[in-house]
C-alpha cells in the first residue's frame, strides 16, 4: 500500500500548491489594479487597505481555526520527525488554517515563503490519509510512519520549487540524524508523481526557479560576469571554512 499512499500523497501535494498560486496570482493582480497609476492617490488607499484586510485575515484564520498552525512549519515537523507526538500539528485544523493563512499572507504582500508550509501540510495531508482504513496499520508502526512523513516533506519541497531532486535532498538533511536509505526511491517517488502532476496541469512556471530565452551568442557578453562569481564563491567558501 506504501507506494499508492506516496501517489497519493504527491497528487495531493501538486493540487494543493497549484490552486494555492492560482489564487495568489489572481489576488495579486487584482492588488496591483487597485494601485493603478502611481499619482493617484485613492488608488494607494485602497491598496493600503486591501494590503491591511490581507494581512488580518491571515491573523484570523491563524487565531481561530489553529493557533498551531503559526509559524513557517519546519520546526515543528523537525520535531515531529524527531519522535514528538503532538496530534494537532497534523490535524485537518492545521491544514484549512495554514492554507488560509499562507495565501492571505501572499496577498497581502508580505515577504512569506512557501516552502515551510507546503511542507507541513503535505505532511498534514499524509497523516490525514495514513488515518484511513487501508493506510490505518501504517500509522500504527513509527517506523514506517515517520517514513512517510519524510517522504512528504520532499512532496512539499516539490510543490514549492519545483524540483524532484531538491525536495529528495531536502528529506534527507531536514530528517533525524540518521536517514535509512530505502527511504531514498519512496521520497523520490512522492516528488516525481508531483512533477507529473504538474505536467498534466500545465503549470511550466513551477518546474523551474527562472527561464531563460537566450541563446549561447547572448550569453558572450556577459561572459565577464563569470569571473565575478567565480571569486564570489570562492571568497563565501574561505569564509565558511574560516567560521
Amino acid at each position: 500500500e506504501i507506494p499508492v499512499l506516496l501517489t497519493l500523497i504527491g497528487i495531493s501535494s501538486a493540487i494543493v500548491s497549484f490552486v494555492t498560486s492560482k489564487i495568489v496570482a489572481v489576488g495579486n493582480g487584482f492588488r496591483w489594479q487597485l494601485a493603478g497609476s502611481p499619482s493617484d492617490y485613492y488608488a494607494w488607499i485602497y491598496y493600503c487597505l486591501w494590503c491591511q484586510l490581507m494581512a488580518l485575515l491571515a491573523c484570523v484564520s491563524t487565531r481561530w481555526i489553529c493557533k498551531e498552525s503559526a509559524g513557517g512549519g519546519l520546526p515543528e515537523m523537525k520535531t515531529i520527525l524527531s519522535g514528538v507526538v503532538k496530534p494537532v500539528l497534523l490535524s485537518k485544523r492545521l491544514i484549512v488554517a495554514k492554507i488560509a493563512g499562507l495565501i492571505f499572507s501572499l496577498l497581502a504582500g508580505l515577504s512569506v515563503g512557501k516552502e515551510g508550509p507546503f511542507v507541513h501540510v503535505s505532511s498534514a495531508i499524509a497523516d490525514q490519509f495514513m488515518r484511513l482504513s487501508l493506510f490505518k496499520h501504517l500509522r500504527t508502526q513509527d517506523a514506517k510512519r515517520l517514513e512517510v512523513l519524510a517522504c512528504a516533506c520532499a512532496s512539499g519541497v516539490s510543490g514549492s520549487f519545483g524540483t524532484a531532486f531538491g525536495g529528495v535532498l531536502f528529506s534527507i538533511e531536514f530528517t533525524a540524524s540518521a536517514y535509512s536509505v530505502r527511504t531514498l526511491p519512496k521520497a523520490f517517488l512522492t516528488s516525481a508523481v508531483a512533477m507529473i502532476v504538474f505536467f498534466l496541469l500545465g503549470v511550466s512556471d513551477q518546474l523551474s526557479l527562472f527561464n531563460a530565452n537566450r541563446n549561447v551568442s547572448q550569453w558572450l557578453p556577459y561572459a565577464h560576469e563569470m569571473a565575478s562569481f567565480v571569486l564570489i564563491g570562492f571568497v563565501c567558501g574561505l569564509l565558511g571554512v574560516l567560521f
